[in-house]
């Protein structure tokens, strides 16, 4: 009697453990991952040079396209959604739904964007709320001095801004 006691216990015991052990392992079974191909243009059909695929929700999962415009990224959940991004398009949310290759078409965003200065230590503020005075320096102010050298160009165009020439020489820098 004694001995169908303790074969019942570690039945138990056995049954349960191997219940735990399955729902531990189960969600890691359900959730697959694959390897996501693909390629990313613009409207006019041109290739889109690092434009930024991330997958949402997973930090840190992410890669830019190359030079074709195409991107492989891997470990990418099934069901996931890949975020395509690029400065100057809308950005676009996928959802996978198990596809494994996807061709984006990213539309221009044309949205106008305000005049924003950044102050020391990366602070934002915009143009208006500054209560000191500021200098702008443009690309036509850049162009007009007629100088092959950027370095050159800048020299004497913003106040307190000092420019060093390096060596024009065979060891010049």
């Amino acid at each position: 009697m004694k001995m169908v006691k303790t074969y019942a216990a570690g039945w138990v015991r056995y049954t349960i453990l191997s219940l735990l052990l399955a729902l531990w392992v189960a969600p890691s079974a359900l959730a697959q991952t694959v390897t996501v191909t693909g390629t990313v243009h613009d409207t006019e059909g041109y290739e889109v040079i690092g434009a930024s695929v991330t997958v949402v929700g997973h930090q840190g999962l992410g890669i830019a396209t190359d030079l074709n415009g195409a991107f492989k990224l891997q470990n990418v959940p099934s069901n996931g959604t890949l975020r395509i991004s690029f400065v100057g398009m809308k950005t676009q949310d996928i959802p996978l739904n198990g596809r494994t290759h996807i061709e984006v078409i990213l539309e221009p965003d044309n949205e106008l964007l305000d005049e924003v200065v950044v102050t020391a230590l990366g602070i934002k503020r915009e143009k208006r709320s500054l209560g000191y005075a500021i200098q702008e320096l443009k690309g036509e102010d850049l162009l007009s001095s007629r100088e092959s050298n950027v370095t050159n160009a800048l020299s004497g165009k913003i106040a307190g801004l000092q420019v060093v020439k390096g060596g024009g020489g065979i060891a010049g820098s």
